[in-house]
């Protein structure tokens, strides 16, 4: 699972090719991949010690800077990241002693993917407050999500040595040691985009897994006209440890949360079969970094479907079943998995209907700018206005109208 404001975990069926989205609560690191799930959400709980999106006291200091710095804080607070950057690197001018300061850039690069400068921001934080144990938890999710484990541990522990109570630290730190377990032994190779991970007896497959993995980042990247800097971690596992480790289903074939989790016997080879498997898990990838997690699940499984290579006609013959009842898309922004089997199938026809035809309608530029609007806010509406320049409930009407005609 996931420990961002919005969590996206995808799970690929053994079925027809489906997948299953699960949603989860916001924490304060926010929307970049990362593995477990937060349970405190900062709007249900009081600012404590452990929430970075609160605003750090600090000692009086002139109006300006003490305002630049709030303003940086209420900025990330909104998820305007690269604002609060800009806002944080005004401030560091007056105030380069001010932990807050390099704080709130670590989490603002962090958030935006940004692993380095990060990393930097948060060591000096640290250097000026060693107390800092937001700045040790930052630390620890960019090296879990760098495969770096053991740095990983060193950071979780440091930060519950000084905020023991924390949950989502312990949980952090439970998570990192469950994966070097699950991972012990395993083979790896890196490649320049991926490091991808499975036990020794596969390790003669791994170099034809990764050069396939490479294709997808050039296919679906140059169609998306994003393709992300930092490494993803794939990992492969035998069925019983994978659906062991991810506490999925007996179903569940692939699963997205951060990291690309797989079952070996499913992608190892290549196949159609496989090479779809692969596509979907690494477009819920790429759309998850353009959005910052926050595309509604139709949207982030219709891009994943149609990189998967579902054609209209298995969506049609979905929707043209007698007695269909269109679902409103407005309602498949949260998780299908409480879904009956048949409306969950419908919702996955839905899906790719309707990124179809936005696709169609607005074309991959502007695709891609709803993409990245939304990266800096949680109203969908709002940000498919502003990226669309039409609003949602047209679109929504638009298209319900013309499957409902089709299907006469």
């Amino acid at each position: 699972m996931s420990r961002h404001s919005t969590l996206m975990l995808s799970i690929v069926l053994l079925g027809p090719g489906l997948s299953v989205d699960w949603m989860a609560i916001d924490s304060w690191r926010g929307d970049v991949e990362t593995h477990t799930v937060r349970a405190h959400p900062p709007e249900q709980n009081p600012p404590s010690k452990g929430d970075a999106t609160s605003i750090p006291r600090a000692a009086a200091r002139p109006d300006r800077r003490r305002a630049d710095i709030d303003t940086g804080w209420a900025l990330i607070q909104r998820g305007d990241y690269r604002g609060a950057i800009q806002t944080f690197n005004k401030a560091k001018d007056g105030s380069s002693q001010d932990p807050r300061v390099f704080l709130g850039l670590g989490l603002s690069h962090y958030r935006l993917a940004q692993f380095d400068p990060a990393i930097e921001n948060l060591k000096r934080a640290l250097r000026l407050d060693g107390a800092l144990e937001q700045a040790h938890t930052l630390l620890g999710d960019v090296a879990f999500m760098r495969d770096q484990l053991a740095n990983a541990v060193r950071h979780y522990e440091s930060a519950l040595t000084l905020n023991p109570n924390d949950v989502s630290i312990q949980d952090g730190l439970f998570s990192v040691r469950r994966a070097q377990q699950f991972e012990a032994g395993f083979a790896r190779i890196v490649t320049p985009h991926f490091i991808v991970k499975c036990h020794e007896a596969q390790r003669m497959g791994l170099k034809g897994l990764a050069d396939r993995l490479e294709g997808l980042y050039e296919r679906i990247g140059e169609r998306l006209q994003h393709r992300p800097k930092e490494k993803i971690i794939v990992v492969l596992y035998s069925d019983g440890v994978f659906q062991e480790f991810t506490d999925s289903p007996s179903w569940a074939g692939g699963l997205f949360d951060g990291k690309i989790h797989l079952a070996v016997r499913r992608v190892l080879h290549a196949s159609s079969e496989a090479d779809a498997t692969l596509a979907h898990e690494y477009a819920h990838a790429l759309v998850h970094r353009l959005a910052g997690g926050r595309a509604p699940t139709w949207l982030d499984e219709g891009l994943a479907l149609y990189f998967e290579g579902r054609t209209p006609s298995w969506s049609d013959t979905i929707l043209d079943r007698p007695q269909t009842e269109l679902t409103p898309l407005h309602a498949l922004h949260g998780s299908f998995l409480s879904l009956p089997p048949r409306e969950a199938t419908l919702a996955y026809a839905e899906s790719l209907s309707a990124t179809r035809v936005l696709i169609h309608r607005y074309g991959w530029s502007r695709v891609r700018r709803l993409l990245e609007t939304l990266a800096q806010t949680d109203e969908f509406s709002a940000a498919f206005e502003t990226a669309l320049k039409e609003p949602y409930h047209v679109f929504e009407a638009s298209w319900a109208a013309a499957q409902r005609h089709r299907s006469l």
